[in-house]
């Protein structure tokens, strides 16, 4: 059996540097990232300090704080964990390591909260299978309590099976036996999702490799292997069978209980049924699928309607305008063209976009003192798919060489005044206009005091300007005025003298 991950480098301060700056892509506005950082601002020292607990198999960080959620469509109650920024921090310190691991054995159709797959893939997938001649009939299986319902001494014993690497192996334990309750994993970590779906990875592949029967020509006596399904897709704990008749599937539906039961401990929710592909819709992830048309989930399209028509009326809220951002994606990746006209949902849209860039730039502070390990750019541009941009503009980038101590080494730091902006511009735009939107920031992010003294300032310079300028106007009038009558005198005399 192939083991993966035989020497991982967890141990090493520039992997666990990596991994922070693996974490903190795209999280460093949020309040709990920057009173972290604010506490911790050399990440050098961070890293040596994390890979020394590590080694030592000392691992710090705070228990993990519960919550519940209710699913807005469903009404599930979900528990959530918040992790503390340290234990995240950790989380992929361990899934990094891993992810050799995981990307050998995850399915190439498990595309949950897999980068460059998810929902979108799983929508691709779906529409052109559901198109397919062979493929007539499908069941829709769920999972019942896929995270709570997690085996942890069967996880154990898979990634003790799989990873050659005591030391990692440790801190993945370690890591699991964090988490609430006896079994199951933690709804909200980074790691766990990975987990999850390594653990499904075993049904996954059992589905690919085993469900087939096997028929025998009465005339020939040859033996013929067939599939019993002609695709598979994992979401999580949602699995999607296409098959061509409904007798393969209601085996295949069989042997996949009896798998997930005697070998991972999972139970598939009993209420199943088989159905007609273009009869009646694929309902998965989030969308309904037929052979010429792709619609959203009923429940995802009454609650986006209802906030497109609340913003309408209200296109001052801001959390109306998240909500439009937000489930604009479903009517855009959906045959849904006709009713955003009728509608005019892609106005509506771009209005609620421009209030949320609005209020982004509105409520945070645009000008701050940044340092890095890293050197840093002068303009730092990010596209989002929301067809808005990330753009840091910096200025007064130095380099500082701290001298070695008693404690660490030396080091270089990179530290600038930065400028946080999301703003609709392409990178050449944002490369053009960095001064101009530098300066608007620095002004901004004065104190509204010291900005009010400042114009006033400013009318006070401009009057007494503009009084100077009409003062020396009227000094040029008095003195040419002067200048005339003296030269008018200096004649009158000249006349006189040759008049005698």
């Amino acid at each position: 059996m192939k083991t993966y991950c035989k020497h991982s480098r967890i141990t090493e301060p520039a992997f666990v540097r990596e991994s922070i700056e693996k974490f903190l892509k795209g999280k460093r506005s949020r309040r709990d990232v920057n009173e972290f950082l604010s506490r911790h601002p050399d990440l050098d020292s961070l890293s040596r300090q994390i890979a020394d607990e590590i080694g030592r198999g000392e691992y710090r960080f705070a228990p993990i704080r519960y919550f519940r959620r209710v699913e807005p469509i469903s009404g599930k109650i979900r528990i959530i964990g918040r992790e503390s920024i340290r234990h995240q921090i950790y989380d992929y310190v361990c899934g990094t390591a891993l992810m050799p691991l995981f990307r050998a054995k995850v399915g190439r159709w498990q595309t949950a909260s897999i980068p460059g797959r998810g929902i979108a893939d799983a929508r691709r997938a779906i529409k052109r299978w559901s198109r397919e001649p062979s493929s007539k009939v499908f069941v829709k299986l769920d999972v019942r309590k896929c995270y709570p319902g997690i085996s942890r001494e069967v996880l154990k014993r898979l990634l003790s099976r799989d990873v050659g690497d005591r030391r990692l192996l440790d801190l993945t334990f370690h890591l699991i036996d964090r988490y609430a309750g006896d079994d199951g994993l933690n709804i909200g970590s980074y790691l766990s999702q990975w987990l999850a779906n390594y653990y499904l990875s075993y049904a996954y592949h059992f589905c690919e490799q085993h469900l087939s029967k096997e028929r025998v020509n009465r005339r020939t006596g040859e033996t013929a292997t067939r599939r019993l399904v002609t695709h598979v897709l994992f979401y999580v704990d949602d699995i999607l069978l296409v098959g061509r008749s409904k007798r393969d599937l209601t085996i295949a539906v069989k042997r996949i209980r009896a798998y997930l039961h005697d070998m991972l401990r999972l139970e598939i929710h009993p209420t199943w049924n088989i159905k007609h592909v273009g009869v009646e819709p694929i309902d998965m992830v989030g969308f309904t699928f037929y052979p010429d048309h792709t619609g959203v989930r009923a429940g995802i399209f009454l609650r986006a309607r209802r906030s497109f028509r609340r913003y309408a009326r209200n296109p001052t809220s801001l959390r109306l305008a998240y909500r439009c951002a937000s489930y604009y994606g479903w009517l855009k990746n959906s045959d849904s063209i006709q009713y955003r006209r009728r509608n005019n949902v892609d106005q509506i849209v771009r209005r609620a976009r421009n209030t949320v860039a609005a209020s982004r730039k509105k409520g945070q502070q645009m000008i701050q003192n940044v340092s890095s390990a890293t050197p840093l750019e002068k303009v730092d541009y990010h596209l989002r798919d929301d067809g808005l941009a990330d753009i840091r503009i910096r200025r007064n980038i130095r380099t500082v060489t701290h001298n070695a101590t008693d404690n660490q080494p030396e080091y270089v730091e990179y530290t600038a005044v930065e400028s946080y902006q999301i703003l609709p511009l392409m990178e050449q735009e944002a490369v053009e206009r960095a001064d101009v939107l530098f300066e608007g920031d620095a002004t901004s992010s004065r104190p509204v005091l010291d900005r009010v003294s400042a114009l006033e300032q400013a009318s006070l310079d401009n009057a007494q300007l503009l009084a100077d300028l009409m003062a020396g106007e009227n000094g040029d009038a008095t003195d040419s005025t002067d200048s005339d009558t003296g030269k008018n005198a200096a004649d009158d005399s000249a006349d006189g003298k040759n008049k005698e």
